[in-house]
């Protein structure tokens, strides 16, 4: 949260940037580096507060720079279309996990301190040097192309004010994504809440399929025929979704076996439930890198609102009647909502964008 939040929606700004051809690497890392100390405080004192050592929230807190530049940073190579590197990016960090995590293990050093480091600082140490090269060219054309210090407060600003909605996007997604957990604690029973929370951690590892998706759909929106590039990544993703959707409906009871073991046989026919949930997810986080590329800021703070209020209404409405059952038909819902509404006004833009294209070149 403090990474996602002190980024200050520099990411999707930075993007959306290249589009507009307005962007600023220098601006949108000084908005970063300034969020992130803001929120870094923040989250300190929050920490401090609900008692967590001193160790830990250190730990917690050192990788939350690295992790929001990497995000940032990582524009540049979608706009190149060079999908290696995000992908890149992810393998060296889980590398990275895996060989701190063992060493601290083999050691006897493992402890929550860090484990928390290694596992957050992997992603920001991964993202922040396969990026370095790439950076470091565009910021010396950006101060060699009639670069002017006195601009560049008016261009921070900037950077700010596109970053207002894509903050208020990124705390409604949040709600989205986890309010599911708050409602039924409060509504729930302790026990229902563990076995969801044990088959919502399962089902929302998809995410790590949806990075890759969207780095492809997001490099498409900046290609020559971008209706056609979107809709032919989207055909790929829906292919994936139903084989996922079908294979995992069948292998969930094998999954809570294995994975949560006795006691936690409830969670197979919510896992089933929320597979359908995941698959409604690579859709929605699709949709939000789309629009973001697309430098389509308010949309994806319209889609955002309207995946919240869905999950927010249908989670009141359920889990009183239905338990987690209830939470995890709610989380369908939202996620598809959300994940509809962005693909509505993504593939509508680019539609426009191409008709007025050829209008252009028909008057010429």
């Amino acid at each position: 949260m403090a990474a996602s939040i002190g980024a200050f929606g520099q990411p999707e700004v930075f993007l959306g940037g290249h589009r507009e051809d307005d962007s600023a690497l220098l601006a949108s890392s000084v908005v970063v580096l300034t969020g992130t100390l803001a929120t870094m405080t923040a989250g300190t004192l929050a920490l401090f507060a609900m008692s967590v050592p001193a160790p830990v929230i250190l730990c917690a807190m050192l990788p939350v720079p690295f992790v929001a530049l990497a995000q940032t940073w990582r524009g540049i190579a979608i706009v190149r279309r060079q999908l290696v590197l995000p992908a890149a990016t992810s393998g060296l960090a889980a590398v990275f996990r895996i060989l701190g995590l063992g060493l601290l293990s083999l050691r006897g050093m493992l402890g929550t301190a860090n484990a928390v480091l290694v596992v957050q600082g992997a992603v920001g140490l991964a993202g922040c040097g396969l990026y370095a090269k790439d950076v470091v060219s565009r910021g010396r054309r950006e101060l060699a192309n009639n670069f002017q210090w006195s601009t560049l407060w008016s261009s921070i600003l900037i950077c700010v004010k596109r970053g207002i909605p894509v903050v208020a996007f990124t705390s409604l997604t949040a709600i989205t994504l986890r309010c599911d957990l708050i409602v039924l604690d409060r509504l729930g029973t302790a026990e229902q809440l563990g076995i969801y929370s044990a088959a919502s951690a399962l089902a929302g590892s998809v995410l790590v399929v949806s990075g890759a998706f969207k780095s492809r759909i997001q490099a498409a929106a900046f290609g020559a025929d971008a209706v056609r590039e979107i809709f032919r990544e989207l055909k790929v993703l829906a292919v994936v979704a139903v084989l996922g959707v079908v294979v995992g409906v069948l292998v969930s009871p094998l999954v809570v076996t294995l994975l949560l073991g006795p006691g936690y046989e409830a969670a197979t026919p919510v896992l089933r439930i929320l597979t359908v949930a995941a698959a409604a997810l690579l859709f929605m986080d699709t949709a939000q890198g789309m629009l973001a590329a697309l430098a389509l800021r308010r949309k994806l703070l319209v889609a955002a609102t309207i995946g919240a209020l869905i999950t927010v209404l249908s989670l009141v409405t359920l889990v009183p009647f239905f338990g987690m059952y209830g939470a995890a038909i709610a989380t369908v819902l939202g996620y598809s909502g959300a994940a509809a509404a962005g693909l509505h006004a993504g593939i509508r833009s680019i539609r426009e964008d191409g008709t007025k294209e050829v209008e252009r070149d028909g008057d010429r």
